[in-house]
């Protein structure tokens, strides 16, 4: 719930893009989008947060994640949350890397100071964009997705 509101104060009521790099039955985006209902507590704000852009999270399913190059705002779990192996969601787990590290596209992004706790020992941390990705840090990031994943050009997150 927390994690939630802070989101709902940074985003201004829609006007800034967030993406969520989780996708476990434990944290997702979802979870985000629908807190009040969750736990049956009336919505208030917008309804299911429309500055929660959708994430990728599967790599033989969804569009490359170029968004994140777009994006004000990137909420990363660690440890990293993914449902499948890892190798079916590097769309989650090499941005995960990424953030984490403050390489490639998350050296533009810095850490915000609340670190949210949640069970099992899993820890859910906000970056904020703090300057413009560099077209060699593109290059990086993208170098890292294995041959077979298609980078489309870049697009706004799907809403």
């Amino acid at each position: 719930m927390r994690l939630a509101s802070d989101l709902d104060k940074l985003s201004e009521w829609g006007k800034e893009g967030v993406a969520v790099v989780a996708s476990s039955l434990f944290f997702n985006s979802d979870m985000i989008r629908n807190a009040e209902f969750s736990i049956n507590i009336n919505m208030r704000g917008p309804l299911g947060r429309p500055y929660l852009w959708d994430y990728s999270q599967v790599d033989s399913r969804d569009a490359f994640p170029t968004y994140l190059y777009e994006c004000d705002y990137v909420v990363v779990a660690d440890p990293v949350q993914i449902h499948m192996t890892p190798a079916e969601q590097t769309f989650i787990t090499i941005p995960y890397e990424e953030f984490i590290n403050g390489t490639t596209i998350g050296a533009a992004f810095t850490q915000m100071p609340q670190v949210y706790q949640l069970d099992l020992d899993v820890k859910v941390y906000v970056y904020q964009k703090t300057r413009e990705i560099t077209d060699k840090e593109r290059l990086d990031f993208e170098a890292k997705f294995p041959n077979n994943i298609r980078i489309n050009a870049p697009q706004n997150g799907i809403r």
